[in-house]
């Protein structure tokens, strides 16, 4: 069997990589220019790929509060989901930050920073924004050593 590696003579300089690129661009801008798109084309063209533009980070935009523990939170992609934390005050009843805001005139005193929900000056409350985007937050206890 012959030995098919090539010499360094042989292989294709990067000149000639970038030369294929270059031409290839070019001709597709020529192509381009044959067939120009309308205004509303070109319109339609940006609003489909911004559409597929992946959202890296989901973000809280909007909270408005419902009725008991529940809020209606608006995300960044345009998405609304309702979360009850109503279970939140059975499972943790006996810390005395969470029962603080079982008042409803408390629980009210939501805010929104750094792109999440969160409750008192000191974040008393916040949680994981992937969890709120999916409408149910985690309230498992840790488990005990």
């Amino acid at each position: 069997m012959a030995n098919k590696e090539k010499s360094i003579e042989e292989l294709p300089s990067i000149t000639d990589y970038h030369w294929e690129r270059s031409k290839k661009a070019m001709l597709e801008v020529e192509e381009m220019l044959k067939h120009p798109l309308t205004l509303e084309q070109k319109k339609a063209q940006i609003a489909r790929s911004e559409s597929q533009r992946p959202i890296l980070r989901i973000e809280v935009k909007e909270v408005d509060y419902l009725e008991g523990y529940k809020l209606n939170i608006t995300f960044n992609d345009g998405k609304t989901q309702v979360v009850d934390f109503s279970a939140l005050f059975s499972v943790y009843h006996d810390n005395k930050t969470v029962v603080k805001y079982k008042t409803l005139a408390n629980f009210k005193k939501f805010k929104i920073e750094d792109s999440n929900v969160v409750w008192g000056k000191n974040r008393d409350l916040i949680f994981p924004v992937h969890e709120l985007y999916n409408g149910k937050i985690n309230l498992e206890l840790p488990a005990s050593k």
